[in-house]
């Protein structure tokens, strides 16, 4: 048996503690006397219980896996070699109601548990749940404008532009900076020189140094990714966004140098703290992505390699180093704040992911055959869900995922396949070097060959002709004259049947029109999208035809975090009553918590790889939804006894 694989014995004490176990005391005895004598001897042919003690019994039942003993077929098999025991004269069949009461109580716990359906997949139900209505937002507090105060890139001035896109290249192409006169490559066997050629070389590299105006030293460029660039230029947008809307600046004013003035910074800083309800977090990385640009406007000043020679940078830094301390201060707070209505634990988790499969079902919950798009788009999130849930992974890296390349099929140290990932541009690569190549759980094998194989190949085919296009959608070219024809009528007021409100009649139906003939006019771009698409996520363009098989690229971020939350909210609503608004990182702070909790702290390590970050970032995320209750929980009826393990 595989390590840490269920077995029949851990099973059968985890089932002393359901409140079948609790309401009838002799339920274990009579379940282990089925099951010896009724049930295993046909499972395993080298199994004879009349040679086995009690605790030879047991041992037994630790070495066999769970996972022999089909749950379809126990009572078949209990009730037939019964029978035969009764037919034989060797049982008294008063006495069977017991046994079989025992066993069918056990198997039912079982179904019940979350580990169940992932040892006994299932197939697809024949109809998917009910719709689950969820509120997921609050009632906005301010205008759709007043939230949207940020300049968009297309409204900054042609020199704004200029400037960022200097900016970018300082910072993406540092590699082909001038080498720094100062460094000099490592001397070989064959490079050896004498003293005074030494000299001469040393001589050298200071006039070079002196000729280029660098002193003595020049700064180091650290190259920073083009996800964080993006990042911060987002901030830079809204900060420019504040110096217009709010400050009255004419955006001939606006440079990035504003953005090396502390005073003004700190000003947009505190408006974003009190006016926005922002955290210190948002300020300090505010002022991370102005660090950056004071570094690279002062790179031909500085004669340091920390730059610690220009005011403005340790200035910026200075600032940096407050907001950060602030926001350590009230960072219990906001985490409590923020998982009051997202924390799940890890077998919820779990559960989430399994009724999300049953929502991949062919018809509704009306029996409704589905349109292919509802289908499509019901698989990807499940299995977006299930591979956070199994492999708590960054959505960077799910959103990076293209067949043959980054996901890849491999044989494991056994020889069963299972997929894989091999990724170069994450997070870390810029501070590791090393590529991100993690095998991905084998529960999520038979899924991925689904989707990759058979689910999104429809999805991929649907625009090879205009009509297959439509179909997708569950729609017809026929429909524009059916819908033009009923508009008509609304506006006339000559309708066939009473409508309550006729004005928002006339608007949905302008709407399905307008929808309908935007997907007939994006269908060449859509197919001609498809042609060259290998992610293993895309867009399907529900607002947007155009982007369909799109990659969600870091421009479309927010969509799969509303994906997931989204899904994982109609989830918890229909399972346990209360919507969770889980994002995709979330599932690693409730992975991290698990892994401590189930008693696997001895892989935290591992568990850090698997995450991509390191164990302290994972101790922290643990931390952060682990309760003082919890932790004194675990340890409070016996942390004075001299054999107690922590």
């Amino acid at each position: 048996m595989k390590k840490n694989q269920r077995n029949l014995m851990s099973t059968i004490s985890e089932f002393k503690h359901s409140q079948d176990a609790q309401d009838y005391p002799e339920i274990i005895k009579h379940l282990q006397t089925a099951l010896r004598w009724h049930v295993l001897p046909e499972v395993d042919s080298s199994f004879y219980p009349d040679k086995l003690k009690a605790q030879e019994f047991k041992r037994y039942c630790s070495r066999l896996p769970i996972n022999r003993l089909s749950p379809d077929a126990i009572l078949d098999i209990f009730e037939n070699n019964f029978d035969a025991a009764v037919a034989a004269g060797r049982l008294s069949k008063s006495t069977k109601g017991n046994y079989s009461s025992a066993l069918g109580r056990f198997l039912a716990w079982m179904r019940e548990q979350t580990w169940y359906l992932e040892m006994f997949p299932q197939p697809l139900p024949a109809k998917a749940p009910a719709h689950v209505r969820v509120n997921g937002r609050k009632p906005p507090t301010c205008t759709r404008q007043e939230r949207q105060y940020g300049l968009r890139k297309e409204e900054l001035p042609d020199h704004i532009l200029s400037e960022l896109e200097a900016w970018k290249r300082f910072w993406l192409e540092s590699s082909s900076l001038p080498e720094d006169p100062h460094e000099s490559p490592p001397i070989t066997e064959n490079q050896k020189h004498s003293q005074e050629q030494r000299r001469l070389k040393r001589e050298q590299r200071r006039n070079l140094a002196a000729s280029a105006g660098h002193g003595f030293e020049k700064p180091k460029i650290i190259k920073i990714s083009a996800s964080t660039l993006r990042r911060y230029s987002g901030n830079f947008c809204r900060f420019f966004g504040w110096c217009t809307h709010i400050e009255g600046y004419d955006l001939s004013e606006l440079s990035l140098k504003l953005l090396t003035d502390p005073i003004f910074l700190q000003d947009y800083a505190d408006w974003l703290l009190t006016e926005r309800g922002c955290s210190h977090s948002e300020a300090a990385k505010l002022v991370q992505a102005a660090i950056s640009v004071a570094k690279w406007l002062s790179f031909e000043q500085s004669t340091r390699r920390d730059w610690s020679d220009i005011p403005v940078v340790v200035s910026l830094q200075a600032l940096r180093a407050g907001y950060t301390e602030s926001y350590r201060e009230q960072k219990p707070q906001l985490d409590e704040k923020k998982w009051s209505n997202r924390e799940i634990n890890h077998s919820q988790a779990r559960r989430v992911a399994q009724y999300l499969y049953s929502c991949c079902a062919k018809l509704s919950n009306s029996g409704n055959k589905r349109r292919l798009s509802a289908l499509v788009e019901a698989w990807q999130v499940f299995l977006m869900v299930k591979i956070l849930v199994y492999a708590p992974v960054r959505q960077e890296e799910l959103r990076k995922l293209q067949v043959g390349s980054t996901l890849i099929k491999v044989k494991d140290s056994l020889g069963v396949e299972r997929y894989a990932v091999r990724i170069k541009n994450h997070k870390n690569f810029n501070k590791t070097g090393k590529f991100r190549y993690y095998p991905l759980p084998s529960i999520l094998t038979q899924d991925l060959d689904t989707w990759l194989n058979i689910i999104r190949p429809m999805a991929i085919e649907a625009p090879q002709s205009l009509e297959s296009w439509l179909s997708f959608w569950g729609r017809k070219e026929s429909e524009i004259e059916q819908l033009q024809k009923r508009l008509e009528q609304a506006e006339n007021g000559l309708m066939s049947e009473p409508i309550k409100n006729q004005e928002n009649y006339i608007a949905q139906l302008n709407k399905k029109l307008n929808g309908l003939k935007s997907r007939i006019v994006y269908w060449e771009q859509a197919a001609a999208n498809a042609l060259v698409f290998d992610y293993v996520f895309f867009s399907l363009g529900g607002n947007r035809p155009g982007s369909f098989a799109k990659p969600y690229d870091d421009d479309h971020l927010s969509c799969i975090t509303g994906l997931v939350s989204r899904a994982v909210g109609r989830a918890t609503k229909a399972l346990f009553g209360q919507e969770c608004f889980l994002n995709p990182h979330g599932f690693r702070n409730i992975g991290s918590k698990h892994l401590r909790k189930c008693g696997k702290g001895g892989h935290k390590g591992a568990f850090s790889a698997l995450a991509g970050h390191s164990v302290e970032i994972d101790d922290e995320y643990a931390a952060q939804i682990t309760s003082d209750y919890e932790l004194i929980e675990d340890i409070v009826d016996h942390w004075w006894q001299e054999d107690f393990e922590s």
